[in-house]
């Protein structure tokens, strides 16, 4: 699925995204990483790059330089913790396994955003986990559908505070323009 046509006029991308990618570094990722994400992520990192969503939300990038926003290092960190935690607070499979919830961000109070990871990457799905609880909401599009979907205010995510979004969403690149 192609990014969400939507998120660019709602989230005006940076002038100088940082934390992109080189088409070829895509196959030079970690290991334990799937070899193939989502197109409209992959279209996300290349025009955003690394960086907070409306002040709220981290979406983690494999290229970043900074280990908070840096795909491998926080999802690795939030899978080990998570496998940890597993009963109660975790309460539905993890990546690798067969769909296996995989994080890709997170936000400022804690909450975390997983791909449950069924099928092919092109039909992966939005889970959002409710921080220090078993809660989660599943969302029936990818990454930049819901991010779209967020921001415009069409989906709600019961977990977010009353504020979010605000009424003119930003993006702020959290590395330096390379």
């Amino acid at each position: 699925m192609r990014m969400d046509a939507n998120l660019t006029r709602i989230l005006k991308p940076p002038v100088f995204p940082s934390g992109t990618n080189i088409p070829m570094q895509w196959t030079m990722l970690a290991d334990w990483l799937p070899k193939q994400f989502p197109v409209d992520y992959e279209e996300f990192v290349r025009i955003y790059g690394s960086g907070l969503v409306d002040g709220f939300i981290v979406v983690f990038t494999p290229f970043s330089r900074i280990e908070g926003a840096q795909m491998a290092y926080r999802a690795g960190k939030i899978l080990d913790l998570a496998r940890r935690l597993r009963d109660p607070l975790y309460p539905f499979p993890l990546y690798p396994e067969p769909s296996g919830a995989l994080p890709w961000g997170t936000t400022d109070n804690g909450d975390t955003l997983f791909w449950v990871t069924e099928g092919s990457p092109e039909q992966w799905t939005v889970r959002v986990s409710r921080s220090r609880s078993s809660e989660f909401a599943d969302y029936p599009l990818g990454l930049t559908g819901f991010l779209a979907g967020i921001l415009d205010g069409a989906l709600r995510c019961s977990f977010f505070p009353a504020d979010f979004p605000s009424s003119c969403p930003t993006f702020v690149a959290l590395d330096s323009p390379e």
